[in-house]
C-alpha cells in the first residue's frame, strides 16, 4: 500500500510539472538568456548543476565540446542519458568530486540547499570554474505575479529563497566574486482550471481556499480568458 501511494505521490508530482512546463516560456527564454551570457563554443566544457529533464541541458550541449549533468533523480537521470554526448552524475552536488569547466549553471537548483548554505554551495561552483570560467545562478526574484503568488498562498517559509536573493549576491562579493545580476521576465498562460489545479498542489492549500486562489487568479486574466502570470527570475553571473 505505501509503495503504492508512492507512485501516485510521483505521478500527481509529474502532472502538475509538466503543466507547468506546458504553459510557460520559461526553458526557452532561460536558455536564450544564458547562451547570450556564456557566449559557448566548442573549446568549453559546460557543468549543469540540477540539470532535470535536459531542456535547457541539450540546447547548450550544442554549442560546447563537452557537457556533464549532475542529477539526483534517477529517472531524470535516465533522460539525460539518452543524450549520448553527455555524462551524467548520478549524485548530489555537495557530494560529487569535480573537476574544472569553463561554463557552470545551476538554473533554480539552490532551494534545494538550505538558505544558510547557499554562499557555500556558490562557493564549491565557484571552485569548480576554469581561469576566466562563467558561473551562472538562477533563481526566483521577490517581483512579479508567481512571486505575488507566493506571498499570498505558499508556506511563509518558502519565501525566505525569494527574498534573500540581494543579501546573497552582497554575501558572494565576501567570496572575492564580483556578481553581476539581471531580472529575467518568462510567463505562465494557462487555463484557469489547469492554474487552480496546478498552483493549489504546488502551494499545498487547502481546498477551502480554492475560492480565494480564483479570486487571485481573476487579477491576471488576459484578454485571451487564461491566467497570464509573470514570473521573474535573477540571473547571477560570475566570471573567474
Amino acid at each position: 500500500m505505501k509503495i503504492a501511494a508512492e507512485r501516485a505521490d510521483e505521478a500527481l508530482y509529474k502532472k502538475h510539472l509538466e503543466s507547468l512546463v506546458k504553459y510557460s516560456n520559461e526553458k526557452q527564454i532561460l536558455t536564450d538568456k544564458i547562451l547570450e551570457a556564456f557566449q559557448p563554443d566548442k573549446s568549453m566544457s559546460f557543468l549543469d548543476i540540477g540539470a532535470g529533464d535536459g531542456a535547457i541541458t541539450f540546447r547548450i550541449a550544442e554549442h560546447v565540446g563537452e557537457t556533464t549533468a549532475i542529477e539526483l533523480n534517477p529517472e531524470l537521470c535516465d533522460v539525460l542519458r539518452a543524450n549520448n554526448n553527455i555524462k551524467v552524475i548520478e549524485q548530489a552536488f555537495e557530494d560529487a568530486n569535480l573537476k574544472k569547466y569553463d561554463l557552470v549553471l545551476a538554473s533554480h537548483v539552490m532551494y534545494y540547499f538550505e538558505c544558510d548554505r547557499w554562499v557555500e554551495m556558490a562557493g564549491k561552483m565557484h571552485e569548480a570554474l576554469n581561469p576566466n570560467g562563467k558561473l551562472s545562478i538562477i533563481v526566483f526574484a521577490d517581483s512579479g505575479g508567481f512571486y505575488d503568488l507566493y506571498k499570498s498562498f505558499y508556506p511563509e517559509e518558502r519565501l525566505e529563497a525569494h527574498e534573500q536573493t540581494r543579501s546573497f549576491v552582497h554575501n558572494l562579493q565576501s567570496l572575492d566574486m564580483d556578481p553581476l545580476m539581471k531580472v529575467i521576465e518568462t510567463k505562465f498562460i494557462m487555463p484557469m482550471n489547469i492554474a487552480l489545479d496546478t498552483f493549489g498542489y504546488f502551494s499545498g492549500i487547502d481546498q477551502s481556499r480554492t475560492g480565494e486562489l480564483e479570486n487571485f487568479f481573476e487579477g491576471y486574466v488576459g484578454d485571451n480568458g487564461k491566467v497570464e502570470l509573470s514570473a521573474h527570475h535573477n540571473m547571477i553571473l560570475v566570471e573567474k
